[in-house]
């Protein structure tokens, strides 16, 4: 069954950040039509693990960006991502066939679309959004300056 993920104004947290994401749904779906070709191995490889490489680099970013803003579930949202990539390994290490591969991919990579990018990054850009709010001097003591 072949899918492939579509970018929506849904997703978008921030310009950098959805570049990425952009970027990230081009190499998932690289992957996924490589799959549904059956495309050589070596092939497969070096794009899943171009996958893997961007969504490391991707996720320091965006960690970097919730420093940035103190956004307040950093933590929670650190382990998701280390979550997201510790399943990725397990799914490339354990998948014995294309078929496993292609259907634990795309599974994982729905699940990052659907769950993290919409529900957990959203929270990101409204945290954003609110500090972008908030006076310059706001939490400061009166008198100090």
């Amino acid at each position: 069954m072949a899918i492939t993920l579509q970018w929506s104004d849904d997703y978008c947290i921030d310009a950098e950040i959805d570049r990425e994401h952009k970027r990230l749904f081009a190499l998932a779906n690289t992957v996924f039509a490589l799959i549904d070709a059956k495309s050589q191995a070596s092939e497969l490889k070096d794009t899943i693990r171009a996958l893997y490489e961007y969504l490391g680099s991707h996720f320091a970013n965006e960690e970097r960006l919730m420093r940035k803003i103190e956004f307040s579930d950093l933590d929670r949202h650190a382990a998701r991502h280390r979550e997201i990539v510790a399943r990725m390994n397990r799914i490339v290490t354990s998948c014995r066939t294309l078929d496993q591969l292609n259907s634990q991919l795309r599974h994982l990579m729905l699940d990052w679309v659907v769950t993290h990018i919409l529900r957990h990054d959203r929270a990101i850009a409204l945290s954003r959004q609110r500090s972008a709010r908030l006076p310059a001097n706001a939490g400061m003591e009166p008198g100090r300056g």
